[in-house]
């Protein structure tokens, strides 16, 4: 039977990959292979996908996505992982001027926090930045880069700004003066000035920036002992930057002074005067800038059947039947004796 292959180019998603294919997503049965040849043949049967001047867009939020393929060859294109922790096993591996990434266009940044919107109100707080996914490829015969090393670019999300403060609503008119009043002869009461206008309201808080999410890490595993030299990758795993601050608002206006009481009663002299204005409200503080992501780091080994079995049946969700014992010598004692 002849081996599919295919090319998809343009934007994609893991659903048009499944469209083009299913079994490229199918997971892996750690149970169907026992040596590295099994596995070879079952990843012969899954296809060959190149992608040519595409985009591949896994989700935004934390998913796990596996792929399995005889041959993934990335021409001229980009996965775009966001959040999403990837796994890729593969016989050969080809990157031709492409990028494995984290996070792309209005993705790079989180949600912005909303100003305030009724006189004092805070700014609210900027969004976390979300973490750049765990990206974990073995490939088991090949690997080949053209015009380059493998790029890879796994900087977390950078957090929101804070929103703005919204300016203190302004203070309450002062109290009117009192009113003149005549007696039958004489001035019963002169007229009042007004009462100082209130003091303006506080401005709103500005709203603080969202922290960095981390970095990811990329891992790379090559069958047997031999790996790829480091000059493979060109890799970065910047934590992202924390957002920007909010800014405190004005303090509000002060009130108007109180209209002055009514004068010009009979035996009463002199006039009255409106209240002086009140103070201005204090005015909000400025809010605080997010902290910066951790930054990860690269992996560059190799595995054998058992890791890899192990590695599939933890990520299928499976319990594994028996304690992983790890051992590795050198051989010298045998040779002494």
């Amino acid at each position: 039977m002849d081996m599919v292959s295919i090319e998809l180019t343009g934007n994609l998603s893991i659903q048009s990959v499944l469209d083009a294919h299913a079994p490229f997503a199918a997971l892996l049965d750690p149970s169907d292979f026992s040596n590295v040849n099994q596995l070879y043949t079952k990843l012969q049967l899954r296809g060959s996908l190149t992608l040519k001047n595409a985009t591949l867009t896994l989700p935004l939020d934390d998913q796990k996505v596996f792929f399995a393929f005889h041959k993934l060859n990335l021409i001229n294109s980009k996965i775009v992982l966001n959040s999403s922790n990837t796994t890729i096993v593969c016989n050969e591996y080809e990157h031709e001027k492409s990028q494995i990434i984290s996070f792309s266009g209005d993705n790079q940044v989180a949600v912005s926090g909303n100003d305030g919107n009724t006189n004092g109100e805070n700014g609210h707080a900027g969004g976390a930045g979300l973490d750049a996914a765990t990206c974990v490829m073995f490939v088991t015969d090949k690997v080949k880069t053209i015009g380059g090393p493998m790029s890879i670019d796994l900087t977390g999300q950078a957090g929101g700004k804070g929103g703005n403060g919204k300016v203190g609503g302004k203070g309450a008119q002062g109290d009117r003066g009192r009113n003149c009043s005549s007696g039958t002869i004489d001035c019963r009461s002169g007229c009042g000035n007004g009462h100082k206008g209130g003091r303006g309201g506080k401005g709103g808080d500005g709203g603080n920036g969202g922290n960095g999410g981390n970095g990811g890490k990329f891992e790379f595993r090559f069958h047997g002992f031999n790996t790829p030299n480091d000059y493979f990758f060109s890799f970065i795993s910047n934590g992202g930057k924390g957002g920007y601050k909010g800014f405190g608002a004005s303090g509000g206006e002060g009130g108007e002074g109180g209209n002055p009481g009514r004068s010009g009663c009979s035996w009463c002299d002199g006039r009255c005067y409106a209240g002086p204005r009140g103070e201005n409200g204090l005015n909000g503080a400025d809010g605080i800038n997010g902290g910066d992501g951790e930054k990860k780091h690269l992996i560059n080994s190799n595995f054998d059947m058992n890791y890899i079995k192990s590695y599939l049946t933890l990520w299928n969700g499976a319990k594994l039947t028996e304690e992983l014992v790890f051992e590795f010598e050198t051989g010298l004692s045998k040779a002494s004796n």
